[in-house]
């Protein structure tokens, strides 16, 4: 590194140390501006890029829910199916998922292979829509699972925030 004497003051100067100390500064402040942003649109909770709705590839199932979430808050998760009263979830969302509530109540619930079956009295030709209030109880990281009524089957995944 090529130092410099000032004359004027009698300081040393390490012009190449400065450069990079600006330039390590500049790009702290991006990423700190660019995470600003993305916390603002709700990559850590509630905003715009949060709530997402997956649908099966023959629409009879669809599944509205937050992409973020955080550990140990309460969540809704909506489930419309196009006909039947059956909805199942796999086994490994509901290790990092507690239901807490179900709107409206279940009739039955019942254990099927790697799935929780939940049956809902539904007399209604049409579609049918039910609310689970969660509550995400494991570690921070990604909680995949799947909820299936009849044949059609919804992956789906939440990123848990600590």
């Amino acid at each position: 590194m090529a130092k410099t004497h000032d004359d004027q003051l009698e300081l040393d100067q390490d012009i190449a140390l400065e450069r990079l100390t600006l330039t390590l500064q500049r790009i702290g402040w991006i990423l700190l501006i660019v995470l600003l942003g993305l916390a603002a649109l709700g990559l850590f909770g509630s905003g715009p890029l949060s709530p997402t709705v997956r649908s099966s590839e023959g629409g009879e199932v669809r599944v509205s829910y937050d992409r973020f979430e955080r550990r140990l808050m309460d969540s809704v998760l909506r489930v419309r199916i196009a006909s039947g009263n059956t909805i199942q979830f796999h086994r490994s969302y509901l290790e990092h998922a507690e239901i807490k509530g179900i709107e409206p109540p279940p009739s039955g619930v019942g254990s099927m292979g790697e799935e929780i079956a939940y049956s809902f009295a539904n007399d209604s030709p049409g579609p049918f829509e039910v609310e689970f209030e969660i509550k995400l109880k494991n570690k921070p990281g990604v909680a995949r699972g799947s909820v299936r009524a009849g044949d059609e089957i919804v992956p789906f995944w939440q990123m848990i925030f600590p």
